[in-house]
């Protein structure tokens, strides 16, 4: 008898337990449903309300000295946003502010740049994630900085492509205005009547100094160059005017020998040897060695008409007629062919002393150096060979 009352009142436990958790679960589901239909009639009346109206007006009156600026990386999700407003103490809830965010049709809308926020405001309801989603989809106040690597041996045009790829407007006009401006640097008391002379591609060239800079992309072109010129102002050292003097060259001759070893030169321990090639050439009382006959230059060519280098030059390309080309005109070209880095700058004001007037690459970055001609031709027919 006791066992069979037992059984009961198990049985009867159970069908109470089994009531309540229909119970709790059709609670759970109304629940849901209310929820979901709240958030929906909430969020599509935000829709609709956004689209009846052209411009939302939500009003944004922040009180002088309230004003917070915070600024939104490119390439930020509406989770990282949602994180940095948390960091900053704008809001709780970052997974709240995600789902809110792509609910009502804020993901994606957001803008990269300075926005302007109310230090004072609690933003952290509802209504306040709203306005920061609105506030944060609208123009910002300034697009965020940029950050600019220029590589070491790059043309004025590749500079160029750098600045446009990281979001930086360079049009038509854009060398023509940074041109007219004066600049104040000690280096240009020296260059820039040079940099300014008649046959040169850009009177920049070799002057935008390679490096990784900061950048408003909405500066103006003054602004954008005036970074790469203070940058060699501040690389080319009090000793460097010393070293131009004793060599008998000028600043923009030094610059030039500089961007011809940025381009030849693959190993750093043969700039200083490429750099007294070039200057034994240069003072030689032989006339055919001053022709440097340096294939870079020649490939100068090729990327100011094309664009890029060319692969495999041929001997019919050391017959191009151009300024640049050191096959065709003697001594050092019109101008730099690239920006040097500041390892090149220092070889060619401290070139190594040695007899050679000559050199081939090996294949393999190096080169083999030579003092006569017979002694070169030998190198280069076991060079070409090897490499075929």
């Amino acid at each position: 008898m006791d066992k069979d009352k037992k059984r009961k009142n198990l049985l009867a436990i159970e069908r109470t337990f089994d009531v309540l958790r229909f119970i709790i679960t059709v609670i759970v589901i109304l629940s849901m449903i209310y929820l979901g239909i709240h958030f929906f009639r909430k969020g599509y009346n935000f829709v609709i309300k956004r689209n009846e109206v052209k411009d939302l007006d939500i009003e944004i009156n922040i009180a002088p000295g309230n004003e917070y600026e915070i600024t939104i990386p490119w390439g930020y999700s509406t989770d990282d946003i949602a994180a940095l407003l948390k960091e900053k103490g704008f809001i709780d809830n970052v997974f709240l502010f995600s789902i809110w965010s792509k609910f009502i049709g804020y993901e994606g809308k957001y803008t990269a740049g300075v926005h302007v926020l109310d230090r004072t405001e609690n933003y952290n309801t509802l209504d306040g994630y709203e306005k920061l989603m609105y506030i944060l989809s609208q123009n910002p106040k300034k697009k965020p900085d940029v950050r600019v690597f220029i590589p070491e041996g790059s043309t004025w045009h590749q500079t160029e492509k750098i600045l446009k790829d990281a979001g930086i407007p360079v049009d038509d006009d854009f060398w023509k205005k940074a041109a007219e401006h004066e600049y104040n640097y000690r280096f240009l008391e020296y260059a820039l009547d040079d940099m300014k002379k008649e046959g040169r591609t850009n009177m920049f060239e070799g002057y935008l100094f390679p490096d990784t800079y900061i950048m408003d992309p909405e500066a103006s072109p003054e602004v954008i160059v005036d970074k790469f010129l203070s940058n060699f102002e501040n690389k080319f050292r009090e000793e460097f005017y010393k070293k131009t003097e004793e060599l008998g060259i000028t600043v923009d001759e030094a610059i030039i020998i500089a961007s011809l070893i940025e381009r030849e030169a693959k190993l750093d321990n043969e700039r200083e040897i490429i750099s007294g090639v070039i200057y034994n050439r240069l003072r030689s009382s032989d006339p055919s060695l001053n022709y440097l006959q340096i294939d870079a230059t020649i490939q100068y060519y090729y990327i100011e008409s094309t664009g890029k280098v060319k692969d495999v030059l041929l001997t019919e390309d050391t017959k191009i007629d151009h300024p640049y080309n050191t096959y065709v005109h003697p001594g050092l070209p019109p101008g730099p062919i690239c920006s040097p880095g500041l390892s090149s700058i220092i070889a060619a004001l401290y070139p190594e002393e040695h007899d050679y007037y000559y050199y081939v690459a090996r294949g393999d970055g190096s080169h083999e150096f030579s003092r006569t001609y017979d002694e070169h031709m030998a190198a280069v027919r076991k060079y070409q060979n090897n490499n075929r």
